[in-house]
C-alpha cells in the first residue's frame, strides 16, 4: 500500500531556494511510484507555481491571513492548524513534512497523533538566532520563544537539518542530517580565462548584497577588468542599484534579474561569491561546486560546511567588505589556485547528487511505514 505524504511550504508563487528544493523533492517522490504526494501552501487556490509541479501531486492552499501582531500570529497558528488537521483526516495522510512553513511548528507535534511528523529546517541554528533578534527585541520573550521552539521540535518524530554542525547545535535526540541536492552536474570545461565572478540569491537582507557591492568597490581599484554578475530579485533591488551608482560600478557590477539558464551562468564564470548573513545549506553553493566553481564566502554555518578553506574556496573569517575583497582578490590573482580548487570542488560535490540524497529520504519514509504498517490517521 502506497504511503500518503503531505508537504507544507510557505508559498509556491515566489522564487527561492526553499520552494525550489522542496518541489524538486516531491516531484522525485511522486515519480518514484511508492508514494502519493500532497502539497499545502499559504496562499490562494489560483496561485501559479514558479516551479513545475508533477501533475499527480494534489495541491491545497491555506489562507492564513491576519495582522502580524502577537494576537494576529496566534490567530494564524490556530487557523493553519485546523486547516491541516482537516486535510490530514480527509486524505488519510501517513506522514506530514513541515518544510519551513510558519505557524505549524508550534502545534503540529501535538495534533493528529496517529501520523508521523517531520520538521525540515532550511535555516541554520545560527540563522534562526539572527531572525529571533530581528523579530523580538525583548530578551526575555526571545529566550522563552527559543525554549518553546526546542520543546516543540523535540516532539516531532524527526527533525531534519542540513549540516552536521547544525545537528550539534540543536542538542536534540530526534535530529537527523539530510543535505540538499542539485540536479546540476558538471557543465563543461572550466572557464579559467573568464574575468566574471557570479552570485545568485534573493535581493533581501539575509543575502547582504550591499556588503558584496562595497567589497567589489575595493576589488575594482585593483582589477577594473573584472566583473560581478548578481542574479535574483527582491525588495532591496533599488537600494543595491543606488549603491552601485554611488560607487561608480555601473560597468563592473550588474544586477541581472532571474535566469532560466543557470548552468550557462555557472559555466561562464570564474568563481562564486556569497555574502550571506546566515544560511541553511545554500543550494547555489552546491550548484556552483557541482559546476566546478571555487567559492568565496563568510565563515558561517552552511557556507563553512560547503567550502573547505584554501581547498575548494576561501572562507572569510571577519565579516567586513575589506576581508571579503581580500578573498576575492586572492582568487583573481592566482589562476593556478582557481584551477586546483576547481578540481577539488568536483570531487567534493558527489555527496550532493539527487539519487544519494533522495535515497536517504525514501529510507526515512520506509522506516516510518515499517513502524506504522497501514494508515493510522485519527
Amino acid at each position: 500500500m502506497r504511503m500518503n505524504i503531505l508537504y507544507v511550504i510557505p508559498n509556491i508563487n515566489v522564487a527561492g531556494g526553499i520552494s525550489r528544493i522542496v518541489i524538486d523533492k516531491i516531484n522525485y517522490l511522486s515519480k518514484a511510484g511508492k508514494f502519493k504526494i500532497f502539497l499545502c501552501y499559504y496562499g490562494n487556490e489560483n496561485d501559479k507555481s514558479v516551479y513545475q509541479i508533477d501533475d499527480k501531486i494534489q495541491l491545497h492552499a491555506i489562507k492564513a491571513t491576519g495582522k502580524n501582531s502577537i494576537f494576529g500570529r496566534i490567530k494564524k497558528v490556530i487557523f493553519a492548524t485546523n486547516e491541516i488537521r482537516r486535510f490530514i483526516k480527509d486524505n488519510k495522510i501517513d506522514v506530514i513534512v513541515n518544510a519551513n512553513a510558519q505557524y505549524l511548528l508550534w502545534t503540529l507535534p501535538f495534533v493528529c497523533k496517529g501520523i508521523k511528523k517531520v520538521h525540515e529546517f532550511h535555516f541554520s541554528y545560527q540563522g534562526q538566532l539572527i531572525l529571533d533578534l530581528q523579530t523580538f527585541r525583548n530578551p526575555i520573550l526571545r529566550n522563552v520563544l527559543r525554549g518553546f521552539r526546542s520543546f516543540c521540535i523535540s516532539h516531532f518524530d524527526k527533525a531534519i537539518v542540513l549540516t552536521p554542525s547544525d545537528k550539534e547545535n540543536w542538542h536534540l535526540k530526534n535530529i537527523e542530517v539530510i543535505p540538499n541536492f542539485t540536479n546540476i552536474s558538471y557543465c563543461g570545461d572550466y572557464s579559467i580565462e573568464s574575468k566574471t565572478a557570479l552570485s545568485i540569491g534573493r535581493l533581501e537582507h539575509q543575502k547582504d548584497f550591499q556588503l558584496m557591492v562595497k567589497a567589489w568597490k575595493i576589488v575594482n581599484q585593483k582589477h577594473s577588468d573584472w566583473h560581478l554578475n548578481i542574479f535574483g530579485e527582491g525588495s532591496m533591488k533599488k537600494e543595491i542599484e543606488e549603491l552601485i551608482v554611488k560607487y561608480g560600478l555601473e560597468q563592473n557590477v550588474f544586477l541581472k534579474g532571474n535566469t532560466t539558464n543557470v548552468i550557462h551562468e555557472y559555466s561562464n564564470s570564474s568563481f562564486f561569491v556569497s555574502s550571506s548573513r546566515y544560511e541553511g545549506l545554500p543550494l547555489v553553493l552546491i550548484e556552483a561546486q557541482c559546476c566546478g566553481l571555487p567559492c568565496v564566502g563568510f565563515d558561517i554555518t552552511g557556507v563553512s560546511d560547503m567550502i573547505k578553506d584554501n581547498e575548494t574556496g576561501i572562507l572569510v573569517k571577519e565579516r567586513t567588505p575589506e576581508q571579503l575583497a581580500l578573498g576575492i582578490c586572492k582568487l583573481i590573482e592566482n589562476p593556478n589556485l582557481r584551477e586546483s580548487m576547481h578540481q577539488n570542488t568536483l570531487l567534493d560535490s558527489e555527496q550532493y547528487t539527487k539519487e544519494y540524497v533522495m535515497g536517504k529520504w525514501i529510507s526515512l519514509f520506509e522506516k516510518f511505514n515499517a513502524v506504522n504498517g497501514t494508515s493510522n490517521q485519527g
